[in-house]
């Protein structure tokens, strides 16, 4: 469960670094310019939620705003000619088409330009972050690590920290895993998607994960959208556009550990929902997703065993609640 940096709204996009040169006029204008980069209009629509593309009907929209986007793309790449802010524009735009042929080499640029500034850790994420996409973990793990000894504002060292950690996930380092999610869930205990992956990977550990899991909940409750209920702020988290799985079929994992968390949660709070209905309701989304895993894995993933293992105690669990599991 990897996360994006460059979305709108994020803070980074507001600092700017002692050491980094003052912009010269044009230069200044070209980063405007560069800051009203719609990234999620440039994201590849793989990476989109379908289905609320769909049920919203934004397919018309989002191309639209994909147009304007890379408009706005190109003058400032024109205004700003070399200069680092607007290379790792660049650069992170072209990162979000996965065109990393492109992305890559202005990544380089940046570094080299200027080593030591805002700009240069934006590309080091950048680099990191196709290294995650592309499985290339080793490598990534490097580059996170490498941009760890660097001063962040904690937000970003927070995110740097969880996609380092799905990277030693990857690895099957997965004592390294807990320490890195430890990190990010210390630096930005308000972030959900952080404690989940905390909780996903003590339970692939076979260790206590649902107080972690339960954290996720609770932080994802408190910020969920208009209309959504606790239960489903957790799940909405992990359809944002932020996130990429690396394999897809991860998601799955994710979702399924969010529903049953979900049902613990009711089970601790029933409140005033007809708990049993409810809870029989979030134990069938649960198996769901654990068997979409299942069913999505390659023969060799190392965590099969696990959705098979939450398979066999939710169906036990859904049996006693007086329910038959679904096929």
């Amino acid at each position: 469960m990897l996360v994006l940096l460059g979305l709108p709204g994020r803070a980074d996009a507001q600092l700017r670094w002692p050491g980094d040169p003052r912009p010269s006029p044009m230069a200044a204008r070209a980063e405007e310019e560069g800051a009203m980069l719609n990234f999620e209009a440039l994201m590849p629509t793989p990476l989109l939620p379908r289905a609320l593309i769909e049920l919203s009907g934004l397919s018309g929209a989002r191309a639209t705003l994909r147009r304007m986007a890379e408009q706005r793309y190109e003058r400032a790449s024109s205004l700003g000619h070399d200069t680092p802010a607007v290379l790792a524009a660049r650069c992170e735009a072209a990162a979000r088409r996965r065109d990393h042929a492109l992305a890559r080499p202005l990544c380089e640029r940046v570094i080299a330009l200027a080593p030591e500034g805002s700009a240069a850790q934006t590309a080091r994420f950048e680099l990191a972050f196709m290294a995650s996409i592309e499985r290339r973990d080793r490598e990534a793990v490097a580059l996170y690590r490498a941009l760890l000894r660097a001063p962040l504002g904690a937000s970003f060292e927070a995110i740097v920290w969880g996609n380092l950690a799905e990277s030693d996930v990857a690895l099957g380092a997965l004592d390294d895993a807990v320490d890195a999610y430890e990190h990010a869930t210390a630096l930005d205990p308000e972030r959900p998607l952080h404690w989940l992956g905390l909780a996903l990977t003590q339970d692939r550990l076979g260790t206590p994960w649902v107080e972690a899991g339960l954290r996720a909940y609770a932080t994802a409750a408190q910020r969920a959208p208009r209309g959504l209920t606790r239960g489903e702020a957790l799940v909405a988290a992990l359809l944002s556009d932020s996130v990429v799985f690396v394999p897809a079929y991860e998601r799955h994992a994710h979702m399924a550990l969010a529903f049953e968390l979900s049902a613990e949660a009711l089970r601790r709070d029933p409140g005033p929902l007809d708990a049993a209905l409810a809870t029989r309701g979030l134990i069938n989304d649960a198996l769901q997703s654990w068997s979409a895993y299942r069913d999505a894995a390659r023969p060799d993933d190392p965590w099969r065993a696990q959705a098979e293992r939450h398979l066999r105690a939710l169906t036990a669990r859904l049996r006693t609640l007086g329910s038959t599991p679904p096929r």
